[in-house]
C-alpha cells in the first residue's frame, strides 16, 4: 500500500466480530423465550385467581338459594349437588397445583461462569460466552416448556372445573324456582 494513501477501514465486520454479534444475538433470544414463558405462567396465574374469585361469588348466591329451598329439590337435585361440589374440588385442586412453586428455571448461575469462563485460563472471555449461554439458557427453557404444558393442562382444568360447578347450581337454582 502506498504511504500516502489512507487505510479506508472495511465496511463488513470481520468474521469474529459477526459471530460475536450473532452470538449475542442468540443469547438474548434465549432470555427473551424464558421471559416470555414467565409471563405466560404469572398471567394464567393471575387469571385463574380471578376467575376463581369470581366462581366463588357466584356459587356462594346460588348455593344460598338452593340451600333456602332445599326441600324441593329432591333426589335428582341432591345428585346434581354432589357433583358439583366434586367440580368444586377440582377446581380448588387444580388451582392450588396451578400456584404450587413448580420446577422453574429462570436463568444460569453465576458460579459456573465464574469458574469456567471468567476465571479461566482454558475458556477465556470472549464472544463465544454468549455462546455458551444462549445453549445453557435454550436448555432450560426446554425445561421450562414441559412444567408449562402441564400448567396449562391445570388452568384449563380449573376453568372447566368451574364452569361445570356453576352450570349445575344454576340448573339446581332453576329447580327450586319451580
Amino acid at each position: 500500500m502506498n504511504e500516502n494513501q489512507p487505510e479506508t477501514p472495511s465496511k463488513a465486520p470481520s468474521v469474529s466480530r459477526a459471530k460475536a454479534d450473532l452470538y449475542r444475538l442468540a443469547y438474548t433470544e434465549s432470555r427473551a423465550r424464558v421471559h416470555d414463558q414467565t409471563e405466560e405462567l404469572s398471567t394464567m396465574k393471575q387469571r385463574a385467581v380471578q376467575f376463581v374469585a369470581f366462581i366463588g361469588a357466584s356459587t356462594a348466591f346460588l348455593v344460598g338459594s338452593v340451600v333456602g329451598n332445599s326441600g324441593s329439590i329432591g333426589a335428582g337435585g341432591q345428585i346434581l349437588a354432589g357433583v358439583a361440589t366434586v367440580f368444586l374440588i377440582g377446581m380448588l385442586a387444580s388451582l392450588t397445583l396451578l400456584l404450587w412453586p413448580g420446577k422453574w428455571s429462570l436463568s444460569v448461575q453465576a458460579q459456573p461462569l465464574l469458574t469456567d469462563w471468567i476465571d479461566s485460563d482454558i475458556h477465556p472471555p470472549g464472544p463465544a460466552i454468549y455462546k455458551e449461554l444462549a445453549e445453557e439458557v435454550d436448555k432450560k427453557a426446554d425445561g421450562n416448556e414441559l412444567e408449562l404444558g402441564r400448567r396449562r393442562w391445570l388452568y384449563v382444568a380449573a376453568i372447566l372445573c368451574g364452569m361445570g360447578q356453576l352450570a349445575l347450581w344454576i340448573a339446581l337454582g332453576w329447580l327450586t324456582l319451580s
